[in-house]
């Protein structure tokens, strides 16, 4: 006998963060489910709190995970460069009671702008079972204090000569791919968003449609586990920011996206951030379709829309960028530790 409990039954206020028997890792469900043998320790985090339950098949489901208060999301600096000498490395996770830290996700910060870099996380298919959307519209300060980081990302702040385009606040990270409702939370920091076009992040755009292709993959090959890297590239010559007096966050050219199992590259994306079209191009050959019509679902193809405000797509294999790959090199380096 074992106890079960479902991941679509921790919602709300069962923010609840399942822990291995380390105390020290999430423990990952699978098949949208966490599974316990019959006498073994059950370890979790409510709210700052470290709790332990014994497995008992008759007594133990999801009301038992009740959680007065969410987890205390928050980052921890690993003291490690990842993109020159103003960056550093952090991770963000879950703080609980005791100085307990619990690792989620990985990201690279540029100290001077206060602009993020890239960001790491890992997505297995066969976790998810039927969570939805967090509908969090709050996201958390980060590392630079007394930037307003909210206030700047405001439409009334931006003054868009165009109302129909403004920036967003562009998960590099989406919370569509991490599979527990309380670990979608620690998505929601400014330390994993980036000034993004309306029309390129949301349903519609090409931004939103690659996150959403990239998750259905994974759910199509649920027992392989990727390794996603999310980043942006911007302009040194032509320095743009959204906060304009105090030159931080600064405002990004392309953005990127690298999928990656175990042993090798699958693809790597890029998204263009110019409402106006771009002729520039990192691929010898553009492995993306580029014909993708309004409302279509399909994933058989890497399929995009070919519109300049929906964010122009190409894709291609490690290989093809040898020559002039743009990206960072801690993320080459680390890249190509893999078999291509």
């Amino acid at each position: 006998q074992s106890c079960q409990v479902a991941i679509s039954e921790l919602q709300s206020e069962r923010k609840v963060i399942i822990l291995n028997s380390d105390k020290r890792s999430l423990k990952q469900p699978s098949n949208g489910k966490y599974s316990w043998k019959s006498g073994e320790s059950i370890h979790f985090i409510c709210g700052k709190d470290l709790k332990t339950l014994t497995c008992s098949p008759s007594s133990i489901n999801a009301k038992r995970f009740d959680c007065a208060k969410p987890p205390d999301v928050t980052e921890r600096d690993l003291n490690r460069e990842c993109n020159g000498k103003s960056s550093k490395t952090f991770q963000m996770g879950f703080r609980a009671s005791g100085g307990l830290f619990v690792p989620y996700y990985e990201l690279c910060y540029l100290m001077d702008t206060c602009s993020v870099s890239h960001v790491k996380h890992r997505l297995l298919g066969a976790s998810f079972g039927g969570v939805s959307g967090t509908r969090e519209k709050s996201f958390q300060s980060f590392v630079c204090p007394g930037l307003r980081y909210n206030t700047h990302y405001t439409q009334a702040s931006q003054k868009q000569p165009d109302p129909r385009f403004y920036f967003q606040r562009g998960h590099l990270f989406p919370d569509r791919d991490a599979p527990v409702f309380a670990w979608k939370l620690a998505t929601y920091s400014y330390g994993n968003c980036v000034p993004q076009w309306n029309t390129i992040n949301s349903e519609g755009g090409n931004w939103w449609t690659l996150e959403y292709l990239v998750f259905k993959y994974a759910q199509q090959t649920p027992n392989t586990e990727y390794t996603i890297y999310d980043g942006v590239l911007y302009d040194p010559r032509n320095k743009q920011y959204l906060a304009k007096q105090e030159k931080k966050i600064e405002i990004p050219v392309w953005f990127w996206k690298v999928v990656t199992n175990q042993t090798h590259v699958l693809k790597v994306f890029f998204v263009s951030h110019n409402l106006k079209g771009t002729k520039q191009t990192f691929c010898n050959t553009n492995r993306c379709v580029n014909d993708r019509a309004k409302g279509t679902k399909t994933v058989e193809t890497w399929d995009f829309y070919n519109e300049a405000s929906r964010g122009i797509t190409h894709c291609c294999y490690w290989k093809d960028l040898a020559r002039k790959n743009p990206l960072p090199i801690e993320v080459q380096r680390e890249i190509n530790n893999k078999k291509n």
